[in-house]
């Protein structure tokens, strides 16, 4: 679970071309595409640019299929206004990425914009003071009393995160239940997120050492 410098280097690489992957067809989607057109278009990239493969099925979750953490992408058309999950990493020379970005096609109205407000604070307060002698549980509800405070406690329902290296999901495990230590060299993952039932979801993902 602690990285030495060289497999830092590799999980870098593995990060940059990620964000470009998902960069490009961010870019480029337009409404009418299936959630499935979506992840084979940012698979097609990665491998084009070098990467070994995904390092898990790429979920693309449009309107209130995204209120589902762990959706799979179906053929069904995204449209204008709706907020679009897309989570997704590549693997390079064996090492894996993990990213979450939430989308909208056109203008976001005022509920995409606050609930992301909230989701994006709870994230950025959480890598701003997660620090090596914390335990996870700790780092955990750093970002949940964010979220809570809200008044979106309850629909936030998985842990913070989870180290990435050689497999996507490693030690530690961050969640309110989690009695791992954090420690200096561990490469971890910051995914806070907010799903409601019948409009959809917002999850914004990093790695981080």
């Amino acid at each position: 679970s602690v990285k030495d410098s060289n497999e830092l280097t590799e999980l870098e690489n593995a990060v940059q071309l990620g964000d470009e992957a998902f960069t490009y067809v961010a870019g480029i989607i337009e409404p009418g595409w299936s959630e499935k057109q979506v992840a084979w278009e940012i698979e097609k990239y990665a491998r084009e640019h070098g990467a070994e493969g995904m390092s898990f099925p790429t979920i693309v979750g449009g309107g209130s299929w995204g209120a589902m953490p762990h959706c799979f992408p179906r053929e069904e058309l995204i449209n204008e206004g709706q907020p679009i999950v897309i989570d997704m990493g590549v693997v390079v020379s064996g090492y894996c990425s993990d990213m979450t970005r939430t989308i909208i096609l056109g203008e976001a109205d005022d509920q995409f914009r606050r609930i992301y407000d909230i989701v994006l604070a709870a994230q950025e307060l959480a890598e701003a003071t997660i620090e090596s002698g914390m335990r996870a549980s700790e780092a955990h509800q750093i970002a949940e009393g964010v979220i809570k405070k809200a008044g979106y406690g309850e629909n936030f329902g998985h842990g913070l995160g989870h180290g990435v290296g050689l497999e996507i999901h490693e030690h530690p495990r961050i969640g309110r239940k989690s009695d791992d230590l954090l420690l200096d060299g561990m490469v971890i993952t910051v995914e806070p997120g907010i799903y409601i039932k019948d409009w959809g979801g917002i999850r914004i993902e990093d790695m981080g050492v």
